[in-house]
């Protein structure tokens, strides 16, 4: 439980948003900086035994994944789409929550988008990405870390995650679920 004589409940969106504004500044530093949204945010999930249960009741009720099919208005064509089918939600244990922060980190840092204003990867984003990775790792363990997943099988753009290309980290404390959301959007 924290500090002792703090409730766990107290500040609980305020205290995260240090960490999700270092994310932010850490994107920044990328080549990728204009492209995508990466942020760490706390998940207000709907109840259920497991984690995954708890994503999916969430998951079910936006339109996006309660039909898994577009219709084409002018054709009438239904065209199925594999990765807004909730049937191949899965979660994948991680084990290392650090190192595969950083390796998505890495990957997502050299993506660039199609417009005409390029970055680079700066040096200071070598240096600065184990510094955040460091003190958002820490304040997860502080908050008595139950388990992590990595979301597979389906698109989250729609929902917690925001962007076309993506990893989402859950990570479940001992009182609440945060996502880790690193990615790329055109």
């Amino acid at each position: 439980m924290g500090k002792k004589g703090i409730s766990p409940y107290t500040n609980r969106y305020s205290e995260h948003q240090i960490y999700h504004e270092l994310l932010g500044e850490l994107q920044e530093e990328t080549a990728c900086k204009d492209w995508g949204y990466w942020h760490f945010s706390i998940l207000f999930l709907n109840e259920g035994k497991n984690l995954e249960e708890r994503v999916l009741n969430s998951l079910n009720e936006i339109p996006t994944y309660k039909v898994p099919y577009i219709i084409d208005l002018s054709t009438g064509n239904k065209t199925y789409y594999k990765s807004r089918d909730l049937k191949n939600l899965s979660l994948i244990d991680v084990s290392d929550l650090r190192s595969e922060i950083l390796v998505e980190t890495d990957y997502y840092s050299q993506i660039r988008g199609p417009g005409t204003e390029k970055h680079d990867t700066s040096e200071k984003y070598h240096v600065f990405k184990y510094e955040v990775v460091d003190k958002l790792c820490s304040f997860l363990e502080v908050k008595e870390i139950v388990e992590v997943k990595r979301i597979s099988g389906i698109d989250t753009c729609y929902t917690f995650g925001g962007d076309h290309m993506n990893e989402d980290f859950l990570i479940q404390t001992k009182f609440d679920i945060y996502v880790i959301h690193i990615g790329f959007s055109s």
